[in-house]
């Protein structure tokens, strides 16, 4: 599987996101279970917790709903990423890093992996709109910066 670097001025096109990067931390550690609704199969990043301050609703493909229904099976508190006695996480950069290392994956960040969501989703068809909306962009010409689709991708754009 091939991962796109993100060349950003910002980084000087290393793989280290800038402080304050995706994936939005407050968005993952803060979410809450009465934030997701499994038999809708949809959750709801709440404004106050999105990067762009604007509540979105984010579909639930199967694998995602199938590991939140058995999050929610063990969960003993009200945040959907928690610890063994049902307090969030700070962080998830240890558990990143760990699976990163086990699997062989190497400069590999979070960053990168919103730049490959962004490429993917356009590869397969998607409207720009809907990898705006499904990535929390602001602006379509922040889709453009995150996508960098292969050859195939490029001519369904």
């Amino acid at each position: 599987m091939e991962f796109h670097q993100p060349v950003d001025a910002r980084n000087s096109g290393t793989a280290t996101p800038p402080a304050g990067s995706e994936p939005i931390p407050a968005e993952g550690l803060t979410l809450q279970w009465d934030s997701v609704r499994l038999a809708r199969r949809r959750l709801t990043i709440l404004s106050a917790y999105s990067k762009n301050r604007r509540a979105r609703i984010i579909p639930l493909n199967s694998l995602a709903h199938d590991t939140l229904a058995q999050l929610k099976a063990k969960a003993v508190g009200p945040y959907v990423f928690e610890k063994k006695k049902g307090a969030p996480y700070k962080s998830f950069r240890t558990s990143f890093e760990k699976a990163c290392t086990t699997t062989g994956l190497n400069d590999i960040t979070p960053h990168v992996l919103r730049h490959t969501f962004c490429s993917r989703l356009i590869e397969t068809g998607a409207r720009h709109t809907t990898t705006q909306d499904l990535g929390g962009r602001r602006t379509l010409k922040v889709v453009q910066r995150y996508a960098h689709p292969n050859e195939r991708g490029k001519w369904t754009l």
